[in-house]
């Protein structure tokens, strides 16, 4: 079934159902349906006023109630409203899309509006919090320069006290090591239960080809270590009334090649033991620290003399003296 487009309210109509027998293109742009017609002659919409049907034997016609109608307006075809399914449907449709339409727009206008709202209070929010931010940052920024003007003052302060307290130890322990310029280490001596220390220093010195009496032993007991290693008996510490009766011990055993317990009238099962000059327990480490770095870089000599640590490596090349760790650091 053909159709038919009122070109001022776009409705769709089935051409049969308003008389529309015309063909051609230019009928079809020019067509108007009844009710915009009528809607144009009364110069308004009457699609509200009341109607009343008239039957006759043979057609249905639909009159206007309104008296004011003209005998002219009367005879124009009306379009069978009611009568007409799929033209209601039509225009149901059109209303509903024409609601929806409406509806939809308005739906999105107050989303819009509400988004923007929302997203207005929210930047503003934003900026707000972000203005905290910097200022807490700035804030942040100044602290952190504080202090790292203070860590930096701190370290320097540390440092300088690092290098006081690294001098004054130096100075207690040349200090304690002067102090021990008479002494002697023995080191690994056995012991019994009925020695004498100073008789065995006595028996030592005449090892060693040195005339001692006791009167040039200002005293002579054995010590507790600071490391306690089972089976090694205590070191004795001797202190001589003159640091010259010590060198001529020390060199004397040199000359002897080291001592044991039979050359000094020990009986029992021979060991060797050692008189040294007895270190403070700081050169004791630096001592320590020296030989092994010897060993690992093949220097041949190490050596104490008068309380002073001295390295070599060879017989030719010069002594260095080690006064600190750091000095080890220094060896290639």
């Amino acid at each position: 079934m053909k159709r038919i487009k009122c070109i001022i309210c776009n409705f769709m109509y089935h051409s049969e159902c308003v008389r529309f027998t015309g063909d051609t293109t230019s009928a079809r742009m020019q067509w108007k349906c009844p009710s915009c017609v009528a809607t144009e002659r009364k110069g308004g919409d009457n699609s509200n006023t009341p109607v009343r049907v008239e039957k006759t034997s043979k057609t249905v016609r639909t009159v206007a109630a309104d008296s004011d109608i003209s005998e002219s307006e009367r005879d124009v075809p009306v379009a069978p409203t009611y009568n007409d399914p799929n033209l209601i449907v039509s225009r149901l449709e059109h209303f509903l899309d024409a609601k929806l339409q409406s509806i939809k727009c308005e739906i999105i206008e107050e989303l819009k509006t509400t988004i923007f709202t929302e997203l207005k209070n929210e930047i503003t929010s934003l900026s707000s919090q972000f203005s905290q931010l910097q200022t807490s940052y700035s804030q942040l920024q100044l602290e952190n320069d504080h202090l790292k003007s203070d860590v930096c003052a701190l370290l320097e302060r540390i440092s300088v006290s690092e290098d006081q307290v690294s001098e004054l130890r130096a100075q207690f322990n040349r200090q304690q090591q002067q102090a021990r310029m008479n002494n002697l280490e023995i080191v690994g001596l056995p012991q019994t239960s009925s020695e004498s220390p100073v008789d065995l220093v006595l028996s030592i010195a005449e090892y060693a080809g040195v005339e001692l009496n006791r009167g040039d032993v200002d005293f002579a007991h054995r010590v507790q270590p600071q490391k306690v290693i089972a089976g090694r008996p205590k070191p004795i510490v001797v202190k001589l009334a003159d640091r010259l009766s010590k060198d001529k011990i020390l060199s004397g055993l040199k000359n002897k090649k080291g001592i044991c317990t039979r050359d000094i009238g020990i009986g029992g099962t021979e060991k060797k033991f050692f008189v040294n000059e007895h270190l403070t327990p700081e050169n004791k480490q630096l001592l320590k620290s020296t030989k092994n770095l010897a060993k690992e870089k093949a220097y041949k000599f190490v050596w104490v003399r008068n309380c002073n640590i001295f390295l070599r490596k060879n017989e030719e090349s010069p002594a260095l003296h080690i006064r600190f760790e750091k000095d080890l650091a220094k060896i290639k």
